[in-house]
């Protein structure tokens, strides 16, 4: 079947019942926000980046995973889709900010038959940032699943008042050394409720920067998992020095400052609160 790239021109409407279940459970499934015209280009994009990587003899692509990061500051498509699709204002609307600063884009992809999981973690500890307004737009470009590597997040965690060290993997050099231990959350599922969802293509995944979240391995035959996560900050975002990955280091900046606008833009957007 054929379709079409014209850029559509109505957007989505959020109900505040799906805010408050952000801000109580720490995520959230919207459900068609990102129509054809997104999940078309955002697919041709990602493929785009699988072949490029692949043709690099320094940065070989695995055949069972991709991801990579940044891709909005060399990428036409994901540029576009940063300062053109309807994520900003879903960022905006879901933090009840007054503005909405774009952080970076990051692609998770894993290919059927891939065993591997995405072990249980929250964001924030990877990055230099402070705030309660922090939250990551987690896109389905494929039908997901729980066996097609769906995320899974802990109800609520975002209230425990906790940073964890990043886990199992190795600490990111620069961390302030005042995280907690990750707790083993597979060793405490009769104390948590847990969150997943059966999505479609232009469903996305809302949640917070502190959100413990994490992932089995993509077991079925024949089904992809692409997905496209976009990191947005609201009005309460602030940088923390000492953590975080070195791309989002900033030279000069202190705790508690500022983020540039020349390496972290600003973007205008609407709200998308339905108010009827």
């Amino acid at each position: 079947m054929e379709t079409s790239l014209e850029k559509p021109a109505a957007g989505p409407a959020i109900d505040e019942a799906e805010i408050a279940e952000y801000e109580q459970k720490g995520a959230v499934c919207l459900r068609g926000l990102f129509d054809e015209y997104w999940i078309d280009r955002l697919r041709s994009a990602v493929e785009n980046r699988i072949a490029l990587a692949r043709s690099r003899p320094s940065k070989k692509a695995a055949h069972a995973s991709f991801t990579d990061l940044f891709m909005w500051q060399e990428d036409r498509d994901f540029r576009d889709f940063v300062f053109d699709s309807p994520a900003a204002a879903i960022a905006k609307t879901m933090m009840r900010s007054r503005s909405v600063r774009f952080y970076f884009d990051q692609l998770f992809v894993k290919e059927p038959q891939t065993a591997a999981p995405s072990p249980w973690h929250h964001d924030q500890p990877f990055w230099p940032v402070s705030g309660n307004q922090v939250c990551s737009i987690w896109l389905a470009l494929d039908p997901v699943t729980k066996a097609s590597s769906g995320l899974e997040y802990v109800a609520g965690s975002h209230l425990w008042g906790k940073r964890f060290k990043p886990g199992p993997v190795p600490p990111i050099p620069g961390f302030d050394g005042d995280e907690d231990v990750t707790p083993d959350i597979e060793a405490e599922r009769d104390m948590h409720e847990f969150l997943n969802w059966d999505m479609e293509p232009g469903d996305c995944l809302v949640h917070h920067g502190l959100t413990m979240h994490g992932a089995g391995g993509n077991t079925t035959i024949a089904v992809r998992r692409r997905a496209h996560a976009t990191r947005w900050l609201g009005d309460d975002a602030t940088y923390r020095a000492g953590g975080g990955h070195e791309p989002l280091k900033v030279d000069g900046l202190q705790t508690g400052d500022a983020f540039p606008a020349d390496r972290f833009p600003p973007v205008s957007a609407p709200s998308l609160l339905n108010r009827g």
